[in-house]
């Protein structure tokens, strides 16, 4: 099987061949790899949550297509090939108030393996599993969704989507309104699921820093186009993104270690994480 997401040629139009249309999507190709944590960047506006629904078929290409799992999605699909898609790919939305919607939050993580065929103890089995996974104890299984915090619904959210056991999972900005603390729980899970798992994780963030510490390659979209793709490392030491119109700021690691002299530092890589950057300085510190 092959081990990455072949996106060729996409484009979207909404509201085509009325006065309303609109392009949003602008003639994407990028190859995606597999078991890895990929992070999209840009501007609101920009094309990045048109694009990640494109990759479990919430939206059809109006041009192009995507290659995933073996699986060809272009304008022509058919609905056997979304079903499948849909099993191997789990979309977590932003808010996650809107993809909970049953009484309690162990019925809402059975619904997908049973809309999927599982049996009812079945999908009992991999709600627990996976509630304990993220970090949902046994005393909120008969909570209501809602009336449990920020943090929690994005967990349980993302239980939901894993119950079925996806291959890949999209999430469209997972830590946004999160205090640090849940920022880092929902990022240590997801680099756990990765690692441990070898789920594939593709997401849209703002927050330039958990892209610094967490991922292993960026896709920057610009104006419904890919202005730049490639590892973490090349993307975020590249000036030539920060312009003033790009949205973009430097991640703390980038934007300390920028500062300084690098004359007198011997370094490997550049640090893109907190943990990097601490050891370049414990390195040099250690020579002076």
């Amino acid at each position: 099987m092959d081990k990455s997401i072949k996106i060729k040629h996409l484009d979207y139009v909404y509201q085509r061949n009325t006065p309303f249309e609109k392009k949003a999507l602008d003639n994407i190709s990028v190859e995606i790899p597999k078991e890895e944590i990929t992070m999209i960047i840009g501007k609101t506006g920009s094309g990045k949550s048109t694009f990640i629904k494109h990759l479990n078929g919430l939206l059809i290409p109006s041009e192009g297509s995507l290659e995933i799992s073996d699986l060809t999605v272009n304008s022509d699909v058919n609905k056997k090939v979304l079903t499948v898609l849909r099993k191997k790919v789990g979309l977590v939305f932003q808010f996650p108030e809107k993809q909970l919607f049953e009484e309690t939050v162990i019925k809402d993580v059975m619904v997908g393996p049973k809309n999927f065929g599982l049996s009812d103890s079945e999908s009992l089995s991999n709600a627990r599993e996976y509630l304990t996974k993220v970090g949902i104890g046994s005393d909120l299984y008969n909570k209501s969704p809602f009336e449990i915090s920020g943090g929690q619904m994005r967990r349980v959210a993302i239980a939901g989507v894993l119950a079925m056991n996806p291959e890949i999972l999209v999430l469209d900005e997972p830590t946004a309104g999160l205090d640090s603390i849940g920022r880092k729980m929902i990022m240590k899970l997801l680099r756990d699921l990765n690692k441990d798992n070898k789920i594939t994780i593709i997401m849209v963030t703002h927050d330039i820093n958990v892209v610094s510490e967490y991922s292993d390659n960026v896709i920057y979209f610009k104006e419904n186009k890919i202005a730049k793709y490639g590892p973490t490392r090349d993307i975020l030491y590249d000036e030539n993104i920060y312009s003033l119109n790009s949205g973009l700021i430097k991640p703390d690691v980038v934007n300390f270690f920028n500062k300084l002299d690098k004359t007198k530092l011997k370094i490997q890589n550049k640090p893109i994480t907190t943990d990097e950057l601490i050891k370049v300085i414990n390195e040099n510190i250690d020579r002076s």
